[in-house]
């Protein structure tokens, strides 16, 4: 089994007696290997998945009646499959011209299932960054709140099995007793004699996406009575709407 590694660490830092200062931080990481069908290198990946949360938080009484907290958050989702092939110039030795990847092809024969087949590759990385501001006023019977927040969203992800050296299939149409029926040939006599019937190779590129979402707010906790408190408040929120920073989105 691979192994999960977490930790969680908090500092707390007293800066003046008005002012104090909290940094918290979490992290999980489960990193390995995964062994597919077919001999190592080929047909196996490494892993790693990880993720991270952490804030920083400043409270600063200002005032008996005025309270400043500001605040700064991260969030990462990042997750890592990377064939074993990758990158060792397996396409270059075995004389694939046509490669779009640096990684090894995958061959189909009819019959047969995972014949020296690449590992997928699949890289998703995701960052959420909340800076945000809270102001605290108290004014008679009022309670005021206001400040705002800006989220910022990166999503930096290549589609599953994106790297495609080369996928060569092999049906038997070569080896036909009637030409053009590959039923009566055999696919693994074509694949001895190199006579590849279909190929094809790809490269995905990473997609870069952001989304921007600003809000600000101001509430009155107006303490009417001793036994009435009216909660008012109102909040105005933007979505900015998905944009991709390399050229390579198609819709969202």
């Amino acid at each position: 089994s691979n192994p999960f590694i977490k930790f969680f660490g908090r500092l707390d830092y007293q800066i003046t007696p008005s002012n104090r200062l909290t940094m918290t931080d979490s992290e999980g990481d489960n990193p390995g290997q995964s062994f597919g069908a077919g001999l190592c290198p080929i047909g196996c990946q490494s892993n790693d998945v990880s993720k991270n949360n952490a804030q920083i938080t400043d409270v600063w009484s200002i005032g008996s009646r005025l309270t400043n907290e500001l605040r700064l958050g991260y969030t990462n989702q990042l997750n890592f499959f990377v064939p074993l092939t990758l990158g060792q110039g397996y396409a270059a030795k075995l004389g694939w011209q046509f490669a779009k990847a640096d990684n090894f092809p995958s061959i189909n024969i009819g019959g047969y299932s995972n014949v020296l087949n690449s590992a997928t590759n699949a890289v998703y990385k995701e960052h959420a960054y909340d800076p945000s501001d809270v102001v605290t006023l108290i004014v008679g019977k009022h309670i005021l709140h206001f400040g705002g927040e800006l989220l910022i969203f990166q999503n930096n992800s290549t589609a599953w099995g994106n790297l495609d050296a080369g996928t060569m299939g092999f049906t038997g149409t070569y080896t036909a007793s009637t030409q053009g029926d590959s039923s009566t040939g055999v696919a693994y006599a074509d694949f001895l004699l190199g006579q590849v019937q279909n190929w094809g190779a790809n490269e995905t590129p990473e997609a870069g996406g952001r989304l921007k979402l600003p809000q600000v707010f101001v509430q009155d906790d107006y303490k009417v009575r001793s036994n009435l408190t009216l909660n008012l408040g109102l909040r105005y929120q933007i979505q900015t709407g998905w944009s991709e920073v390399m050229g390579n989105e198609a819709s969202f």
